[in-house]
């Protein structure tokens, strides 16, 4: 993953997921002007919002709050494995741990600081 790490993706996979959805969510607002969907489509169809839908609309909509603050929630759990993986698998690698843990720190605090926007 870098500094001439021995930890490979695959050893995190947990992370990859969490991270997609802390960067989805942050910037969701803008994203749906743009077209960019982040919400499965029985999500929508649950809660009633199609495309054409404003983001005011979609992001008030509480069944979608409820929905992101979940995902959010999961993604926050999916990195703190991530973490942990990496101090469990990189004992032998301390600098690429101690890198990878702070990396990893910036969307954990950003899906909290999230998160706090949707409850």
């Amino acid at each position: 993953m870098g500094l001439q790490s021995r930890l490979r993706t695959n050893d995190l996979p947990p992370f990859w997921q969490g991270l997609g959805d802390v960067y989805s969510f942050k910037d969701f607002k803008e994203d749906w002007i743009r077209g960019i969907i982040h919400l499965p489509e029985q999500v929508m169809t649950a809660a009633n919002i199609t495309v054409n839908d404003s983001a005011y609309s979609v992001i008030s909509n509480p069944q979608i709050r409820v929905y992101i603050v979940d995902r959010l929630s999961k993604a926050e759990q999916e990195l703190e494995r991530a973490i942990e993986s990496i101090n469990n698998k990189a004992h032998e690698e301390p600098l690429t741990r101690i890198a990878m843990s702070q990396w990893l720190g910036r969307p954990r605090r950003i899906a909290a600081r999230v998160m706090k926007k949707y409850r």
